[in-house]
């Protein structure tokens, strides 16, 4: 994975947490075996190897700043951490458990845990329902976005294949397991009412499934690189949608060096059952370069915001913050709206069955277009000659504490080409809305920001209504009960200064609530050239 990774031009560093590992095929930037090992516990207190493992790891909880100043002095924050395979660790010991949530509570680290399991055990039907239950266990265990993987997949020859029950997509989507009763009451007659009830509860949970890793196989790297990039939220803050997938956003001077590698990245973000009129227009914006002078700055705007949110020492940061929002926000970025616009409409010609279908991860790439102009709007809002952003990351630190400490709950973001399961947008609605929300507290919600953000987005919205109607995006679609809550807190003449903001002399809470949600495909031609006549 680290030569993978570098080849593509993203910077990465290796963190080898195995105690009993001290000879590894990549450089580590930090190695555990440096602090604690597993031959000296054996050798010293006389414990088996098992003991010894769990030993280590408790060592490691215990001196956690260890690990903390060396994760500090790493200049790239993408990291990987190479852990033991020893499965006690991810399914009943809490060490690792607690070593992770005090890196992601101190040092807002985002994890996204990769299960990697022999892709050869699916050839066995009771071996199958073994590493499905181990797979359970640890995402319940870890309470982490969670991905499983079928790895060495290039090993199951065609004659392996031959003789599976059911085709490849019945093991990675974890199918009605039922199916495989049969043959696992034939192999232990004894343990057959055990086996119905391992499937049973394994479906009941319905939060298992695969994907497939052949690691000489160059697209299949990169297709789990980006089932990874949208588990863990890298897509959204450091390469936002499709234009920026040839650069890091966190080293600008750093770029890819294998055009094979860029293209196939991009097929792998590119949802594989869109259509073919809806690939042809992704593969057109991401090749688009006066597009890309609209996506650009938002990935600064987003990167700065997520480092600055993430700072409960703003102060220290601001004079930073304040130059990369001018050269972000004083020249408009080089981004011409009306481009955004002819894109949005163009999604919508283009990819309307995927829309009107629900496809996932087709909505969320079109709700990162549709947010270009209204976000960079509501990041370079201003309040008596100052960023609004300035202001409102110190003032909503309570509420973005609570929200951190609510999204410890476990959540499913394994997806893949063959499968929608999962239970999380990719965006968050906080992040979009400047961390304003049901947390935000009086001053902050009846403030002169809050109403530049919000109108933000409505001034987009009545130019530019939402494909289907902003009931229908996981992230817009939350709007009203932000507006609720800004009424509920600062009134109704609140609610009517965003609406003036907006541009909108005869806007009401009505609409400002429902913004295009009410709007038929049918008819959103003729509203958007209305609107954007009336108010742009």
């Amino acid at each position: 994975m680290e030569q993978f990774l570098g080849a593509i031009g993203r910077p990465v560093h290796i963190v080898n947490l195995d105690p009993a590992n001290e000879s590894t095929p990549y450089t580590s930037s930090i190695t555990l075996t440096d602090l604690i090992s597993v031959g000296d516990v054996m050798e010293e207190l006389g414990l088996g190897p098992n003991g010894a493992m769990l030993y280590c790891m408790e060592y490691l909880e215990a001196n956690i700043e260890w690990l903390e100043t060396r994760l500090d002095a790493l200049e790239h924050n993408y990291v990987v951490f190479d852990l033991p395979g020893q499965v006690e660790l991810t399914t009943n010991h809490p060490s690792l458990k607690r070593i992770i949530e005090h890196l992601c509570r101190r040092q807002d680290w985002r994890f996204v845990a990769v299960h990697l399991t022999d892709a050869t055990h699916i050839t066995d039907p009771s071996r199958y329902i073994s590493l499905v239950l181990l797979a359970l266990r640890a995402m319940l265990m870890l309470e982490l976005p969670h991905v499983n993987v079928l790895s060495k997949f290039d090993q199951l020859d065609d004659a392996q294949q031959e003789q599976l029950a059911f085709n490849i997509d019945y093991y990675t989507e974890v199918q009605d397991l039922s199916y495989l009763q049969p043959e696992l009451e034939a192999a232990a007659p004894r343990f057959g009412a055990l086996s119905r009830a391992i499937g049973e509860l394994i479906e009941d949970f319905g939060l298992v499934s695969f994907e497939t890793l052949a690691v000489e196989d160059k697209a299949s790297m990169l297709n789990l690189l980006g089932v990874l990039d949208r588990a863990v939220g890298y897509a959204l803050v450091v390469a936002l949608l499709l234009v920026a997938l040839g650069v890091s956003a966190q080293d600008d001077s750093a770029s890819v060096q294998d055009d094979g590698a860029t293209e196939l990245l991009m097929q792998s973000i590119i949802p594989a059952d869109a259509s073919d009129a809806c690939k042809s227009l992704l593969l057109q914006i991401d090749q688009d370069e006066m597009f890309r002078a609209c996506t650009e700055p938002l990935i600064q705007a987003a990167g700065l915001y997520a480092n600055a949110s993430q700072d409960t020492d703003v102060n220290s940061t601001r004079s930073a913050l304040q130059s990369t929002l001018d050269d972000v926000c004083i020249s408009n970025g080089g981004c011409e709206r009306s481009l955004v616009r002819q894109y949005v409409s163009s999604f919508w010609d283009s990819c309307s069955d995927e829309l009107e279908s629900g496809n996932s991860e087709v909505k969320d790439l079109y709700d990162y277009i549709y947010m270009f102009v209204p976000f960079r709007d509501a990041v370079c809002s201003q309040d008596n000659g100052q960023y609004c952003v300035l202001g409102l990351v110190p003032q909503n630190l309570q509420a973005i504490k609570q929200l951190q400490a609510s999204r410890g709950m476990y959540m499913n973001l394994a997806t893949s080409s063959s499968s929608t399961n999962t239970s999380s947008s990719s965006v968050l609605v906080e992040q979009a809305f400047l961390f304003l929300g049901q947390a935000s507290n009086e001053t902050v919600m009846c403030s002169n920001c809050a109403q530049e953000v919000l109108s933000s987005y409505v001034a987009f919205e009545m130019s530019t209504p939402y494909a289907l109607g902003l009931d229908r995006s996981e992230v817009l679609g939350k709007q009203s009960e932000i507006v609720s809550h800004a009424q509920d807190l600062c009134g109704e003449k609140f609610i009517a200064q965003v609406g003036s903001r907006a541009g909108s002399r005869v806007y009401t809470e009505a609409a400002l609530r429902a913004g295009a949600a009410a709007l038929r495909p049918s008819i959103l031609l003729f509203v958007a050239v209305a609107l954007a006549a009336a108010f742009v």
